[in-house]
């Protein structure tokens, strides 16, 4: 090897170094441009919990994430792709040059970065930032210019791709689901197919009635005004009937000069005083607040019936009308005003009575296995082996079957409603404080999905009591809960 080849090869070798050292500097992250490195390593998903854009004056949107939900304001639910896309692209932010030093903020007009430049607000790990994106002024085609970025106060200028300023100046509009409340499918094996609504806690205040409800495990209380457990087709109808409000029509609430005033007033929606308030709990901890308000339209619509199948001869299709009734509504914090189907109030906001489930204990007669009866000084117990039950208790003997079964017909039949549902009885008035007699049953249930069938085991403990000058009724109470039911002495 000759003396010139080997200072060519040294020159490539060092052209090399530089331009590789040069790369390196244009790379993001570079630790000399706080920019790159914000949008490198901490602009991400999981650190994001609010987000609010706007141009000029106009504020064209506000996200917020509770737990790992997004929301428009007042809760409204947004529609999951697209707000994936959104945050994507957000958190996607590159550039692969250097950025431009920013000496005088007369230089922002020049990169499209004026007070018309778009400005996104972010909350990220509980801190603000803001992110100003423009794009060059230009005759040119507007697909190929590069968009700008200045972060918060920083004297300098970040070039990215082009279209992102566009793809990003969204509005609540682009975001903004109809269907106001999320749906799950039942989780009990057996519960009817259909979607219901997921959530952790339900209030509702309506025209005759206001009540709350509460989650615990699988299983519904109600929680005000009293406690007590709630009628399993009222609770039914309940689930199935919140998810069909959906935002049927949008009002337009801008200014006009309608009947000579310049706007429509709460007041005159009904909004002021709603007329019903929903309040729900989603299982990540918000919490929707629905206002309803004064009828909106109230008409019928014609349809044919069509006749139940299996009839032995063809029968032709009956006609109907149908009434619909549609009625204003608002979430809490969000100005949007809407219109929704009205027909499953009644459903959703029975009244207490109702809502409150007749029957002392519910439970089926099949699921019990064993059965322990105090009474004086006597106490049986009988268990259950396959079919046939035996004593435990004073002696270990087979027993009669049809005394045992018609005596759980008759507990599991016990229903209480209206007057006969006492809820501050005074134990001493109902003969509760020393209980005449105490029945306890061991059921076992299925638990579980319908793939993974359990048997869990659960008590019920009756205390009954007897007034001295009431000797036809029998005062029942389940141990755990303060109602005390007034049932015949059968």
């Amino acid at each position: 090897m000759n003396l010139r080849t080997t200072l060519l090869l040294l020159l490539l070798a060092g052209a090399g170094g530089a331009s590789y050292f040069v790369y390196q500097q244009l790379q993001p992250g570079n630790p000399k441009s706080k920019t790159l490195t914000f949008l490198e390593k901490n602009l991400t998903p999981a650190g994001l919990t609010r987000i609010e854009v706007a141009q000029g004056k106009d504020t064209r949107l506000v996200l917020e994430r509770t737990g790992n939900e997004w929301s428009l304001p007042g809760k409204w639910p947004v529609r999951s792709v697209a707000i994936d896309q959104f945050i994507d692209t957000l958190t996607s932010l590159r550039s692969r040059f250097t950025p431009v030093a920013l000496a005088d903020k007369k230089q922002l007009a020049g990169y499209g970065l004026d007070d018309a430049a778009l400005k996104i607000t972010v909350r990220l790990d509980g801190q603000e930032h803001k992110l100003l994106l423009g794009e060059e002024p230009s005759a040119d085609n507007r697909f190929a210019r590069p968009t700008y970025l200045v972060l918060d106060d920083e004297k300098e200028i970040v070039r990215l791709g082009p279209g992102l300023a566009a793809a990003l100046n969204r509005t609540q509009d682009y975001f903004q689901q109809r269907r106001l409340f999320p749906t799950e499918k039942p989780a009990k094996p057996g519960d009817d197919k259909s979607e219901q609504l997921a959530a952790q806690a339900v209030a509702v205040k309506g025209e005759t009635s206001e009540f709350a409800l509460v989650k615990k495990g699988s299983e519904w209380e109600i929680e005000a005004p009293v406690r007590d457990r709630p009628n399993p087709d009222a609770i039914k109808n309940i689930l199935l009937g919140i998810p069909d409000l959906w935002a049927e029509k949008f009002v337009n609430t801008s200014p006009t000069r309608e009947q000579g005033t310049l706007k429509k007033q709460l007041e005159d929606f009904g909004l002021a005083k709603p007329e019903y308030i929903l309040t729900v709990t989603r299982p990540s901890g918000a919490t929707i607040e629905l206002l309803i308000g004064a009828v909106s339209e109230s008409k019928e619509r014609f349809v044919l019936k069509q006749p139940p199948p299996g009839m032995p001869f063809p029968q032709k299709p009956q006609p109907q009308f149908i009434k619909e009734e549609f009625r204003y509504a608002k979430l809490k914090d969000n100005d949007q005003i809407f219109e929704i189907k009205s027909d499953k109030l009644k459903d959703i906001a029975p009244s207490l009575a109702a809502l409150r489930d007749p029957k002392v204990a519910r439970f089926k007669t099949d699921d019990v296995k064993r059965l322990e009866i105090q009474h004086g000084d006597q106490t049986l117990v009988f268990a259950k082996e396959k079919d046939k039950w035996k004593f435990e208790k004073p002696l270990t003997i087979e027993a009669e079957n049809a005394p045992i079964s018609d005596l759980l017909e008759k507990l599991s039949g016990l229903q209480a409603r209206d007057a006969d549902v006492l809820d501050k009885a005074d134990p001493k008035t109902v003969g509760l404080e020393k209980p005449k007699a105490t029945v306890k049953l061991t059921v076992e249930e299925e638990a579980g999905d319908k793939d993974k069938k359990e048997k869990k085991p659960r008590d019920i403990v009756l205390q009954i009591g007897v007034k001295e000058k009431d000797k036809e009724k029998l005062y029942v109470r389940v141990e755990g809960r303060e109602r005390v039911n007034a049932v015949d002495d059968s």
